[in-house]
């Protein structure tokens, strides 16, 4: 490519012949992303699967690292009845001390998982495994709501420990099938 005269043209553009009557146009090209792009056609097949070789071990290693601990489901299986129940019978009073107790209790647990794993998944957002949260979500509602309308329009209390004790046995059931799930999309077998 023959060199312009000198219009302004720093050493990190690219600049490209004739497009508009014989003039240089400028392209915000730095030299870097040439390089790279240029290193990208020279890679050979071996190197390619090698690499993806790499990113599979590095999947596979991040999964194990995953394993959640035994304790962690029942102690947020006990956060969320708590919850439940106290947000279906309890008066002001107690739904504010339960609901600070149950924030600090899901930062808490956040947090030892984070420290011991590196990460922290949300559940929301965790691609395939994420349809083990919604039901959970589903079912804690529906059985807050439930013992909620019994609660206020019967005066019963046992359908919010009923809902309380579905919702400690649902988190641990779905906690676990989340983290199997998750575990296995990393492994790249979902």
């Amino acid at each position: 490519m023959r060199q312009p005269e000198n219009r302004g043209f720093s050493s990190n553009d690219c600049v490209l012949d004739g497009v508009w009557g014989g003039e240089w146009a400028r392209v915000d090209f730095p030299l870097w992303k040439e390089f790279i792009l240029s290193t990208m056609e020279n890679i050979s097949s071996q190197d390619a699967a090698a690499a993806l070789a790499s990113i599979d071990q590095v999947r596979s290693e991040a999964a194990e690292r995953l394993t959640t601990p035994w304790w962690y489901h029942p102690i947020l299986g006990l956060l969320a009845a708590a919850f439940v129940v106290a947000y279906t019978i309890g008066g002001t009073g107690v739904m504010i001390a339960v609901a600070v107790v149950y924030f600090l209790g899901l930062g808490i647990l956040m947090g030892t998982y984070k420290k011991q794993t590196g990460v922290w998944i949300n559940g929301l957002k965790a691609g395939k495994a994420t349809w083990w949260t919604l039901p959970l979500v589903v079912l804690m509602v529906a059985g807050m709501g439930a013992a909620f309308y019994f609660h206020a329009e019967h005066g019963m209390h046992w359908p919010a420990w009923a809902a309380g004790a579905l919702v400690f046995i649902a988190v641990n059931v779905f906690g676990r099938r989340f983290d199997g799930a998750l575990r296995s999309q990393l492994r790249g077998k979902s």
